[in-house]
């Protein structure tokens, strides 16, 4: 039986058996900072024979590889969640640590240069501050003052 995981902010996640709460209070298995996030987001329930996630009435929803999420929806390897402005991609690993083949690419994560959020390198700018420069996780940045990238009329 594969275990199933999530990776987002460039970290890889367990998901235990029973359920999973995600949302932006201090009460939940994961926690996210992002103002789109209600208290209480997304649950994802993980059984012995498949996995689900459902929306717990969040004013703004989920999205499941680009489409709402509308009652409990399985989960499959390589599916793409999105929860406010977060993007997390479920995937399952085999008993021993192999990767199962994902039925898909799932893609890779890249940090913003303005802002340091992660986002997928794909997207062609980051979510949250529409910028397009991208840099390695390794790649220190110093991080850029609001007011410097303002234009001042003469």
């Amino acid at each position: 039986m594969p275990r199933p995981r999530l990776r987002f902010h460039l970290q890889e996640l367990d998901l235990p058996l029973g359920a999973t709460i995600v949302g932006r209070g201090a009460d939940c298995h994961v926690t996210l900072d992002d103002p789109l996030v209600s208290r209480r987001h997304a649950r994802i329930l993980v059984g012995s024979d498949r996995t689900v996630v459902e929306d717990l009435g969040s004013r703004n929803g989920i999205l499941l590889n680009g489409s709402g999420v509308r009652g409990p929806t399985p989960l499959r390897d390589g599916d793409r969640l999105v929860v406010g402005t977060q993007q997390m991609v479920f995937y399952e690993v085999g008993l021993l640590g192999a990767a199962c083949p994902p039925g898909r690419p799932t893609g890779q994560l890249c940090l913003c240069a303005i802002c340091r959020k992660p986002y997928a390198s794909e997207s062609v700018s980051c979510p949250a501050c529409e910028a397009t420069e991208q840099v390695d996780e390794d790649t220190p940045v110093a991080p850029v003052l609001q007011w410097e990238k303002m234009v001042f009329p003469q």
